[in-house]
């Protein structure tokens, strides 16, 4: 079996179309995605959505733990108003619990 291992997607819908469709004309049968596949990207959900119907094994990164730490409220408190963490509270916004 001929799998492909992706990483750092951080919810890159286009990338990722772009990847899965080389890996389907190199004959690819599976996909492993090795974390960071969500947080601060323009397109979290449906990079997550992607993944999961093409059957991917999603390995969680820490940028993944960090959109769940927010969601559930276990992140720093810098990370509520801080500017940096901008995108990161954008994009764990996004998730549905079901996501999460």
């Amino acid at each position: 079996m001929r799998l492909a291992l992706l990483a750092d997607i951080h919810g890159n819908l286009a990338a990722l179309e772009a990847v899965l469709a080389d890996a389907d004309a190199k004959g690819i049968e599976g996909i492993i995605a090795a974390g960071d596949h969500l947080a601060t990207g323009p397109c979290p959900v449906q990079t997550f959505e992607l993944l999961q119907e093409r059957g991917a094994i999603l390995i969680r990164g820490n940028n993944d733990q960090d959109l769940v730490d927010i969601r559930v409220g276990r992140a720093p408190a810098a990370w509520q108003s801080g500017v940096h963490y901008g995108p990161l509270r954008w994009s764990a916004a996004q998730l549905t619990p079901a996501i999460i």
